[in-house]
């Protein structure tokens, strides 16, 4: 043998060891104490103790109700693998991370991730700790469940208050989850006296109560007391203009239309007598 080519100087060492999830980070453009609504965007990212190289599909199964979601794989730089998860319609969540059974990263059948090396063979540990999960501190919390009505009522009035001709009556209508307003403000169809009417639009973009102002008329009578009847999304709606706006589920990308139908008349349908 000839020992010039031992290379005396210098060591080679040989590591064969799978590669290990280190860290986990999860990115979201609205903050992680928020709940996240239909058409946010969840980032995860997922580092290795060792450079890995990823080839075809991989997922991470999520803690959701109706269907089970799914953080997919985008791309990878060196030791960190990122997904990503698309709040869906329908699925919700109190602890997005915590799976019924142990989370870890699964491939698709001739997927891999492996140690990162000019032939890669070393597959990796893609079972994800517990300890990297937030399940007890802060845990990730999303909601695509369609908006719905849940009451309605009438604000910064006592009973037994005597209005006149231009004083407004404050109504305000509460959502399951926070609303957005698109093209153009609602309306709320009123009735008063069996003369229906309408209480126009106020505050409450981006929140989950939207307070609408109906304003006294001449004519109306003492003691009638105010229905509600339905959410317009345009204006004059009593005069049959075309429906042109949206009630929708706050998100950075809004994709759920609000169910707008009211309750049903009992005591909360009562506006204000």
């Amino acid at each position: 043998m000839d020992s010039n080519l031992l290379l005396p100087n210098r060591s080679i060492i040989i590591d064969t060891t799978p590669p290990k999830i280190t860290n986990l980070q999860v990115i979201t453009k609205r903050g992680l104490d928020e709940v996240q609504y239909a058409g946010d965007e969840i980032i995860i990212e997922v580092v290795f103790d060792k450079a890995v190289s990823v080839k075809g599909q991989a997922f991470i199964s999520l803690n959701t109700r109706q269907g089970v979601g799914k953080a997919t794989y985008t791309h990878h730089d060196a030791d960190k693998v990122v997904f990503m998860y698309k709040v869906q319609r329908d699925q919700w969540s109190l602890n997005l991370l915590n799976n019924s059974k142990p989370t870890r990263i699964e491939i698709e059948h001739g997927s891999y991730v492996r140690r990162l090396s000019d032939e890669p063979v070393t597959g990796a540990n893609l079972t994800i700790p517990l300890s990297l999960l937030r399940l007890d501190s802060n845990p990730i919390k999303v909601d695509g469940r369609l908006p719905t009505v849940t009451k309605i009522l009438t604000i910064d009035h006592g009973k037994n208050l005597t209005l006149h001709s231009g004083d407004s009556i404050p109504i305000q209508v509460s959502f399951t989850t926070p609303v957005v307003l698109l093209n153009g403000p609602p309306v709320l169809v009123v009735s008063l006296g069996g003369r229906f009417s309408e209480a126009h639009y106020h505050s409450g973009n981006a929140t989950s109560e939207l307070t609408f102002m109906y304003k006294v008329r001449t004519g109306d009578f003492t003691f009638a007391p105010i229905y509600c009847h339905q959410i317009c999304v345009a204006a004059g709606c009593l005069e049959g203009a075309s429906m042109e706006g949206y009630v929708m589920q706050m998100s950075s990308r809004p994709v759920i239309h609000s169910r707008l139908n009211l309750p049903l008349k009992n005591e909360g349908e009562t506006m204000f007598s």
